[in-house]
């Protein structure tokens, strides 16, 4: 048989053979590379710039009992973070927050969601805007934002509720009586958890609202035995009961009313500062004397504090060294302050005793139960 061999020309086909084929692959892998990159660029371009406020809407009065949700949607926003701000009618701000934009990763147009709580403080039934914007943005001279005109108010019903936790509450009427002489019952509502003095022993009890329900959980309580006044431990215990089958509320005026599940009113409360008068010494002065004690709102400056409630003594001998005054909740402004102010005149009118001290009740976290000061009056 005869042997055959490759000739250099045949060598020079395969290798020409194999450029060719790299060529082709290289020219292929390009033309991916390209694709796909432009593909990457498109997809991650940046969307024109936007934002929309979705809540509230254009109008709407907003309820300023608890902080305002304000939510909405955006894109193509500098670092994701809008600046969102309450104005009131001549454009000053009075509430402003910071949001973040949150970008679903399935949203080729990176549009995302925010949402931000603003506390707004102003007077019931003022006009003004919501409006929000992209800092970033308008720093670089581009003034992305929306805004919509809204109203600031107060649901009736969320100030009720507000009222029911912000105060003292003092026993009126029980099952239609007044409690027994010499007896003081009380309510407290904090956190979820209601407090106060059955006559006897202290208590606690959970509870739950909704419009104008209201539920008390199993009333628990020390464990004292009093005999005087005649009639007390009866009379918490039947206090106790009450509260059990409490099922609504309403303030009613200056009161609270509970009743029961035949809708009867079973119990009266008074909203009441309790507290005690002592003095940095002996009280010295004509039987003539006046005592008064007042209860103040002394929020705005520059302005004579106004008078809430007041009660008044005009004999020396009937000076309490305990008082309980009432006052009607629907007056009190969550946002003011409130202080007490004992005051005791002699017979010219002429001041002889005052508590300098301050003493805060009701808002901003005082308590509504209090001790105050007296000490003489020196011009």
């Amino acid at each position: 048989m005869k042997e055959t061999k490759s000739t250099p020309h045949n060598i020079w086909v395969v290798i020409g053979g194999i450029f060719v084929t790299l060529v082709l692959i290289a020219i292929l892998s390009y033309a991916l590379l390209t694709t796909s990159g432009s593909l990457r660029t498109q997809s991650t371009t940046q969307p024109e710039p936007f934002i929309t406020i979705t809540e509230p809407d254009q109008g709407d009065n907003l309820d300023l009992t608890w902080s305002v949700n304000i939510r909405g949607q955006a894109g193509g926003i500098n670092e994701d973070i809008l600046v969102v701000q309450a104005l009131d009618a001549l454009g000053n701000v009075l509430a402003q927050g910071s949001a973040t934009i949150s970008q679903p990763d399935e949203d080729p147009a990176g549009k995302g969601f925010w949402s931000v709580d603003l506390k707004i403080t102003t007077t019931e039934g003022a006009q003004g805007q919501i409006v929000a914007f992209s800092p970033f943005l308008l720093e670089e001279g581009l003034q992305v934002e929306d805004r919509i005109e809204v109203g600031f108010g107060e649901s009736t019903f969320k100030r009720e509720l507000v009222s029911i936790e912000n105060h003292l509450w003092q026993l009126a009427t029980l099952n239609s009586r007044p409690p027994i002489v010499d007896s003081l019952l009380t309510l407290q509502f904090e956190d979820f958890q209601a407090t106060g003095f059955g006559g006897c022993n202290n208590f606690r009890s959970s509870y739950k609202r909704s419009d104008n329900i209201l539920n008390f959980g199993l009333v628990t309580s020390t464990a004292k035995e009093c005999e005087l006044p005649v009639g007390i431990m009866a009379q918490e215990s039947a206090y106790f009961n009450a509260l059990e089958q409490t099922i609504g509320y309403q303030l009613m005026g200056p009161q609270l009313t509970l009743t029961d599940n035949s809708e009867a009113e079973r119990v009266h409360f008074d909203a009441v500062i309790l507290g005690s008068i002592s003095a940095t010494q002996d009280l010295n002065f004509t039987e003539n004397a006046f005592l008064s004690i007042h209860l103040v709102d002394d929020s705005l400056a520059g302005t004579d504090p106004e008078i809430i409630a007041s009660q008044e003594y005009d004999s020396s001998n009937q000076f309490p060294n305990e008082f309980s005054l009432k006052y009607n909740p629907k007056q009190i402004i969550t946002n003011h302050t409130y202080k007490v102010e004992v005051r005791i005149e002699d017979h010219q009118q002429n001041l002889v005793f005052f508590n300098s001290a301050p003493v805060y009740v009701i808002t901003m976290g005082y308590p509504s139960l209090v001790n105050i000061i007296i000490e003489p009056f020196q011009e």
